[in-house]
């Protein structure tokens, strides 16, 4: 497992986007202004800083072909899924690689979810959470 924790929520922000997902996609879809906007609307928020040029560019063009309510619908349902009631049950051999810098998914939850595993084993990367 790469960059990744039990869950999504844990911070208070985090719970209060989640709640305010719902709203903001029903906005979307009742305002003929807004709903052709893309899902590059969100993409400082989704994607954070990405000192690449060209790498940014590529993203923004990524998510300008993905439509915002499709793009809250998604994120809607990451912030629902949640490991925390099996993730002890893995009983595979499991490692967990720990990106130090990563700014969506703090180090800190990554080691949780290490922990949370029997037995993984637990390799720090002082690196940013790796391209998909």
């Amino acid at each position: 497992m790469c960059a990744t924790a039990r869950n999504v929520l844990g911070s208070p922000a985090e719970k209060l986007a989640a709640m305010m997902l719902p709203a903001a996609a029903a906005a979307i879809r009742l305002n003929p202004l807004l709903r052709p906007a893309g899902a590059e609307v969100l993409a400082r928020e989704l994607l954070g800083r990405i000192d690449d040029p060209a790498t940014a560019s590529w993203a923004r063009a990524q998510l300008s072909r993905t439509a915002c309510t499709t793009a809250i619908s998604a994120i809607q349902a990451v912030y629902e899924f949640t490991t925390q009631t099996w993730v002890s049950q893995i009983d595979v051999p499991t490692a967990v690689i720990v990106t130090a810098r990563d700014h969506l998914v703090p180090a800190n939850r990554q080691l949780k979810l290490a922990r949370a595993i029997p037995g993984a084993s637990v390799h720090t990367v002082d690196a940013l959470r790796p391209r998909a």
